[in-house]
């Protein structure tokens, strides 16, 4: 006996509380057997043979054999509920199996030694027995069922023979009622094929040839246009990445020309009060200013003085003191 192994769907495919909370019992009964870790003495094996005791009470009280003595039929249904009894328990159905087929070979022995008389009342016994029906009626019901159609795929298989054979039977007739065609004349045959044959093939590589030319033709066509019209995407790509990049650079050399500039501003604004706050003269601040403008390298702020007018002053002397001053 071979088991299949399979999973077991949860609780929680239930849509409502209640559908959940059925599957969740169902589940501890049928599965995990909750009954049973409660039950005593569960070594004895009770519980597991209280069907068939069930099932073989049902028989008997059905057939009416609680009282009577030994007879055929209740050995029949003993010898169900026994088969049963060795389907349902993996662990011991071989010994089983063997110990019930020798009790099934010693009354069969028991049988065919029996007188004639005795050999009727049994055979009239299995006669009432076969009209009752038997134990198992769904199986019965399934072995005659795949009989049928066994028994319909077999008629349709020689049905399907009878068919072609006759098929067979008139084809033949029909070529044996054939007259044989009469046998050409291979000369006249053989110099057509040699008049014919060379044309045509000659005729067919021209034109293949033909075809192949402009192909060739075409596919030069389509390369000097790619050549002349068109672009390699390696190329594009490359192209789309170095602009990319340059957007880039110029962004950060935007923002760090605003940078200089406010810085410069800033610097600007201190100067103008250093200048405010040391006193001084209005020809020393030209000064200052005209160097501060020529280190700057700033062609519209060479003359540029903080009260906005211009000066061509070429006083140079003492540049080493205000170049300290300026530090």
């Amino acid at each position: 006996m071979t088991f299949k192994h399979q999973f077991m769907p949860t609780h929680h495919i239930g849509v409502t509380k209640t559908d959940q909370y059925y599957k969740l019992r169902a589940f501890e009964y049928d599965v995990l057997r909750k009954q049973d870790s409660s039950e005593q003495n569960v070594l004895s094996g009770q519980k597991a043979v209280e069907h068939l005791e069930r099932r073989l009470e049902q028989r008997l009280d059905s057939m009416q054999l609680f009282d009577v003595g030994p007879n055929f039929h209740k050995l029949q249904i003993y010898s169900d509920v026994m088969e049963d009894l060795i389907e349902e328990t993996p662990t011991f159905t071989y010994i089983l199996r063997c110990i019930k087929t020798e009790y099934d070979e010693y009354i069969s022995r028991l049988l065919e030694a029996q007188t004639p008389q005795h050999s009727k009342l049994l055979r009239d016994q299995v006669e009432q027995m076969s009209n009752r029906g038997t134990s198992r009626p769904k199986e019965l019901q399934d072995a005659k069922d795949r009989v049928e159609k066994l028994e319909q795929e077999a008629q349709n298989s020689l049905d399907k023979n009878d068919r072609l054979r006759k098929e067979v039977e008139q084809e033949l007739q029909w070529l044996a009622k054939t007259p044989d065609p009469p046998e050409p004349k291979h000369a006249p045959i053989v110099t057509s094929q040699k008049n014919e044959s060379p044309p045509e093939l000659e005729d067919e590589v021209e034109h293949v040839k033909a075809l192949i030319l402009e192909k060739l033709d075409e596919l030069n066509n389509l390369r000097i246009k790619l050549r002349e019209e068109h672009v390699p995407l390696t190329v594009c790509t490359h192209l789309e990445q170095c602009i990319k990049e340059t957007e880039v650079e110029v962004q950060k050399l935007l923002k760090q020309n605003e940078y200089f500039e406010r810085s410069i501003a800033e610097m600007e604004a201190d100067l103008k009060e250093a200048i405010q706050e040391a006193d001084t003269s209005e020809r020393d601040a030209r000064r200052i200013w005209r160097k501060v403008n020529s280190r700057r390298g700033i062609p519209h702020m060479q003359n540029m003085s903080p009260a906005g007018f211009t000066d061509s002053d070429d006083d140079d002397d003492d540049e080493s003191k205000w170049s300290w001053y300026i530090s």
